[in-house]
């Protein structure tokens, strides 16, 4: 991911540069808070993310040409070239039932946060500045802790509704739960090669973390993902290079306090029906006639029916993903009024919809699978990539997720045996994250969930570059004469 500087010769700094991507990152975070939880801001300030990405964006690029630098993140950015080239090939092809608004949000929805990552490796940050954005997530971590106990969980006593249990992240309590799980991963990552100083403090800050993420997650009553959350944890822990029996203790704990959590939880709200969960997975005879299963058959349907679908797709934004449904006019869960009058306004007032969403996605039922949503919807980010962009782009957006796993294990690897406490974390961190977002793929378009994918991507950049930055930092000591060679 990461591309060499052009003649530098000493290590980057702006402060700036810091601040900047650490404001965007608490705005995109926590907006969602003030406008749907506390309401003293618009709603349309949810799409606050567009003008941020785009600011972030052109300071790299000022960057870059200001200081006549080769682009780090190389890669990334040739296989997005791609996909977008991809995307409008699709489009053209596709003509007759692609909407310019729905197709821009598509391509931008899905590439706007690798973008933001790819900028943040080409700002002129040092190391010390990276770390302080790596300190803002941290505390954003903490607050959504707070906010979910103090505030969250007195509302959900009261009323037993989950959806109340969403942190900053207004009337979405899944992102909240991934947000949460995605800093428990870099907190894990931490104490298993953090510094032994306030050893006893550091081990409670750990448990109560590990307690309190948890119980919030099964509160939040995401379902759908308690078994592929444990696991990615422990996945993340078992293929850590680092082999410990501090290791094996927190691999206990993390047992220990999810089993609990998920049993007490239970017995005190049993209304949310954890336990549930597990009788599909012993007994899965419903889940093969689920929303999910009829929708993936449905688009190899329609690649059989429309030949070149199977290739390049239907065209960005015309099927299931969370671009189409933005602006179709049906009553989608989350779709607000203001919403409504913006999409309406962009598409002239009348009903978007399409020909192939009519006949593959409107007809598949959704009908609840034990209380649940999320196996009986039709939505899921790989079968919108397949039906929208065909193999082709299905397999090159994957590709960008590949490359960020492979990357960042091999960074993990590195830093493990240079026994780099902070650059360890921060790969932890990515790998587990980018693993859980995976899973999440299955359940909901959250590729295109810029809420969560832009905290993600914005730890893959920044550990991308503190990588450059210590590489160019070995290089200059390597280069200073010594004292034999100035004399």
């Amino acid at each position: 991911m990461s591309g060499q500087t052009k003649g530098a010769t000493s290590i980057l700094g702006n402060p700036r540069a810091a601040q900047l991507v650490s404001i965007s990152l608490i705005v995109i975070v926590v907006v969602r808070f003030f406008t749907e939880v506390i309401k003293v801001l618009p709603t349309a300030m949810q799409w606050i993310d567009m003008p941020i990405v785009g600011i972030v964006a052109l300071y790299a690029v000022g960057t870059l040409s200001r200081r006549r630098l080769k682009l780090s993140g190389g890669t990334h950015a040739m296989v997005m070239y791609v996909f977008a080239a991809l995307c409008a090939v699709s489009a053209t092809l596709n003509a007759s039932r692609v909407s310019p608004f729905p197709a821009l949000l598509f391509v931008y929805g899905l590439l706007a946060p690798i973008i933001f990552a790819v900028a943040i490796m080409n700002m002129d940050m040092s190391v010390e500045d990276l770390r302080k954005i790596v300190r803002v997530f941290v505390w954003l971590g903490i607050a959504e802790l707070g906010i979910g106990f103090l505030y969250d969980v007195p509302v959900f006593i009261s009323t037993k509704n989950p959806d109340v249990v969403s942190g900053t992240f207004g009337l979405n309590a899944y992102y909240f739960a991934y947000f949460i799980g995605l800093w428990l991963l870099y907190v894990l990552g931490a104490s298993l090669i953090g510094p032994h100083c306030g050893k006893r403090v550091r081990s409670l800050y750990v448990a109560v973390s590990v307690v309190g993420v948890f119980v919030l997650f099964f509160l939040a009553q995401y379902r759908s993902m308690i078994v592929f959350f444990v696991l990615v944890i422990l996945g993340s822990m078992l293929v850590s290079p680092l082999r410990s029996w501090g290791q094996i203790g927190l691999t206990m704990l993390i047992v220990v306090s999810s089993f609990g959590a998920l049993v007490g939880v239970n017995a005190y709200a049993p209304n949310l029906k954890l336990l549930k969960t597990f009788e599909l997975v012993t007994n899965p005879d419903p889940t093969l006639v689920v929303g999910k299963v009829i929708s993936a058959r449905n688009v190899m349907t329609m690649h059989e029916d429309i030949p070149h679908t199977f290739i390049v797709g239907s065209g960005p934004g015309t099927e299931s993903s969370r671009a189409y449904i933005t602006f179709a006019n049906r009553d989608y869960k989350g779709k607000t009024p203001t919403l409504m009058a913006i999409t309406d306004r962009l598409t002239g007032g009348s009903a978007y919809s399409t020909d192939v969403a009519r006949k593959y996605l409107e007809t598949v039922p959704d009908v609840a699978i034990q209380g649940g949503q999320s196996l009986a919807s039709p939505f899921s980010s790989y079968i919108s990539l397949a039906a929208e962009t065909g193999v082709v782009g299905t397999m090159l957006y994957l590709a960008l997720y590949a490359m960020a796993i492979a990357y960042s294990y091999g960074s993990l690897k590195r830093h493990a045996k240079a026994l780099d406490g902070d650059g360890f974390a921060l790969a932890f961190a990515c790998v587990g994250g980018l693993l859980l977002m995976l899973c999440q793929a299955l359940f909901e378009n959250w590729f295109e969930a810029l809420k969560i994918t832009v905290p993600l991507w914005t730890l893959i950049g920044v550990l991308a570059a503190y990588d450059a930055r210590l590489r160019l930092s070995v290089a200059n000591s390597n280069d200073r004469p010594t004292s034999t060679d100035a004399d």
